[in-house]
């Protein structure tokens, strides 16, 4: 971590989000709010600026990918389009706290990528705020700031173990497996002048200062040496009007600083105050300019291709985090997610950044940031009041207290238990008689709670599974309304639990037709029109084709056929997919798992599902069997992938028609080809 350098946040996802070369194998993002198209964009590998309708190839892509998505529960929005079986992880900090990283982890098939910044996932932090993030990229040949990786996903694996998340885990895994296959022992695998720096999370120390952890990695650079100057980009600002300021923790450990500089938007001037910089040195504040100037119009368009912005209205509101600490002919420097205040430094707030020292006078690269942000040239400083006033200042990052809010709800789960679907919510035991007090319905659906005796769940009636896959789209959190007063309404974010998160390709792809699409990419929407698209108010017309290929799919000989063809394409498809994990470097099993093993066991159960004819259904789990036994891959994940398909094989299917339980004796000849110790 070297170099500043203007970029675009759109231009940086892209280039690691639609590189066909390199798919993305695993997504992760922590944040404070996100918006659900933004979201679902980045998912389905689409322009984050794309109005998208998901559509059920895109629930299937976002179930492939298992994302997990880590943010303030407050922040769930009221009505969601996200598909199911992307895991969000809603974090509760308590009150007058929030969970505030910016943080963007995507795993591809030969690099790992991180994004720490100040950018929340929505359409400001993209496309309007004027923010800041440092990229990292790592591979066999990219190695630098490796711990930076390390320190991270260690926090992952500390900080959030309690939601037992098995998306979490596959993410965590893939890493560890990816870091696992490097060659860690080169010497620019590690490089001491760079610093992940967290505040609030237990993991470092029981909610651990950031400010403690920036002092010690100042001191372990420079010494006992002071500060020459200290320059801060921020939008808001301590609002206690006792004189309890960030500034004052900051000189009582870095000692007296002569100079202290400040640049906000001009609006926040308005609560900011001479004592927010403390006593004593230069002191000095800039403002950002209302009016977008040209200067920064030329160069927004230049980031984007030249387009016109003259007759454009554009809002850039600040959200920068960035400090510079200036010490003679080197500088220390942070971008991250805290604000200028006690609690993003010295409080309870989660806040994720990243420092490192570089060479260079402070003051140079000051000079550059004030340029780049378009400040006005004159000091503000004189401007502001002694003291910061009863003005409250609406911070975007602030805890807000909400009326009615159900806090004694710990944790929502859509389960999987024995085949019955229902919700499991818990609660504070000593607050259980609380739930009462809501009605709860989910995306329409009235849902009705009992309290399980002598512990802190309470479980909802049994929902069938056509109830849950009609809401596979959307749905995505529980509506609480205050019966005494139903204007009071909060939506509550709930998970699925490892048995039903494992099951989610049997509720995505409700036929095996489906599955195989999926895997050979014919489900994608790539925004081609439906030949037999039509007007509500209008009969369709179906084509001749249509008709024909409708004729056929009842005969069986050309359904079985067709399914052949099919599955000769599957057959090529994993082939390639197994030789390619052959052939690259470590052979990762995880890969492996990933790509080839957990796709074919879930092909087993959607088989076994789906089809009731007992013939057809050994006869196809048995052309499976023999893929499997074909492909290349670590002998335990081999070994899992025929049990999986052996025990889809040997299960009767009491709910087949006619009562079937055994396999039609003429099949014994097959399955002894299959595998001659089935029977």
């Amino acid at each position: 971590m070297n170099t500043t350098e203007r970029t675009t946040l759109i231009s940086s996802f892209e280039r690691i989000l639609d590189n066909d070369d390199d798919p993305v194998v695993k997504l992760l993002v922590m944040t404070y709010e996100f918006d659900d198209q933004q979201l679902l964009n980045m998912l389905v590998q689409r322009p984050l600026s794309d109005r998208l309708d998901p559509a059920p190839a895109h629930a299937a892509q976002v179930a492939d990918l298992a994302p997990v998505v880590i943010y303030d529960a407050r922040k769930t929005r009221p009505e969601s389009a996200l598909p199911h079986f992307l895991d969000l992880l809603p974090v509760r900090v308590g009150a007058w706290r929030c969970h505030h990283p910016k943080a963007y982890l995507v795993v591809t098939h030969r690099r790992v990528h991180l994004l720490i910044g100040s950018m929340n996932l929505t359409a400001s932090g993209l496309f309007a705020n004027r923010e800041a993030f440092c990229s990292f990229t790592w591979h066999d040949e990219a190695l630098a700031d490796l711990h930076i990786l390390e320190s991270f996903v260690a926090l992952l694996e500390s900080e959030y173990r309690d939601f037992d998340s098995a998306s979490l885990d596959a993410v965590l895994a893939s890493v560890r497996s990816r870091m696992g296959s490097w060659p860690v022992e080169r010497s620019d695998a590690l490089s001491p002048a760079t610093l992940l720096v967290a505040n609030g999370f237990e993991s470092k120390g029981g909610h651990a200062h950031a400010l403690d952890q920036l002092q010690a990695f100042f001191r372990a650079h420079f010494g006992e040496r002071q500060l020459d100057a200290l320059y801060v980009v921020s939008p808001f600002f301590d609002k206690a009007a006792g004189g309890d300021f960030l500034v004052g923790e900051i000189e009582a450990r870095f000692g007296p600083l002569p100079v202290k500089e400040v640049v906000t938007d001009e609006a926040a001037l308005a609560a900011l105050s001479r004592a927010h910089l403390g006593q004593g040195g230069r002191r000095a504040v800039f403002a950002i300019l209302p009016e977008v100037s040209p200067a920064e119009r030329r160069l927004i368009s230049q980031a984007n291709d030249g387009a016109a912005t003259e007759a454009l209205v554009l809002e850039r509101k600040l959200h920068s985090k960035l400090w510079i600490l200036g010490c003679g002919r080197r500088r220390l420097v942070y971008v991250g997610s805290g604000n200028f205040t006690r609690k993003a430094w010295c409080g309870d707030n989660h806040e994720l950044g990243v420092a490192w020292i570089e060479d260079g006078e402070a003051a140079s690269l000051w000079r550059d940031i004030r340029k780049d942000l378009c400040c006005g040239d004159a000091d503000r400083f004189g401007d502001l009041a002694p003291m910061p006033g009863p003005l409250e200042f609406p911070d975007d990052d602030d805890y807000v207290e909400e009326r009615g809010y159900p806090d004694f709800v710990k944790d929502i789960e859509l389960s999987w238990h024995e085949d019955v679907v229902r919700f499991t919510v818990r609660v504070q035991l000593e607050r259980a008689a609380d739930l009462a007090r809501f009605r709860v319905d989910w995306a329409g659906l009235a849902l009705t709670f009992e309290a399980v005796p002598g512990s802190s769940e309470a479980l909802s009636q049994p929902l069938r599974d056509q109830l849950v896959r009609a809401r596979l789209i959307g749905g995505r959190n529980l509506r609480f309304e205050l019966v005494e007063d139903g204007t009071v309404v909060h939506f509550l974010p709930f998970r699925h639990d490892r048995a039903l998160f494992d099951r989610r390709f049997e509720f995505v792809h409700l036929t095996a037709d489906d599955w195989m699409a999926h895997c050979l990419g014919r489900d994608i929407d790539r925004g081609s029109l439906d030949p037999d698209e039509h007007l509500p108010e209008e009969e369709p017309v179906i084509s001749p084709l249509t008709r024909a290929l409708d004729d056929r799919a009842s005969n069986a000989v050309i359904r079985t056929q067709r399914y052949l063809s099919d599955f000769n394409d599957v057959e090529t498809e994993f082939h390639k997919r197994s030789d390619e994990w052959a052939a690259a470097t470590g052979s990762d099993p995880v890969a492996w798992e990933l790509r080839v093993g957990q796709p074919l066991a879930t092909f087993a159960r959607i088989l076994e599902r789906t089809v009731d004819d007992p013939i057809d259904r050994s006869f196809r789990l048995g052309e499976l069997k023999l893929l499997a036994d074909e492909l290349k891959g670590p002998p335990e994940g081999r070994r899992q992938l025929t049990s999986e398909v052996l025990a889809a094989l040997r299960r009767p299917r009491s709910a087949s028609p006619a009562g079937d339980r055994a396999l039609p004796r003429g099949l014994d000849p097959y399955l002894r080809f299959v595998d001659g110790a089935l029977r």
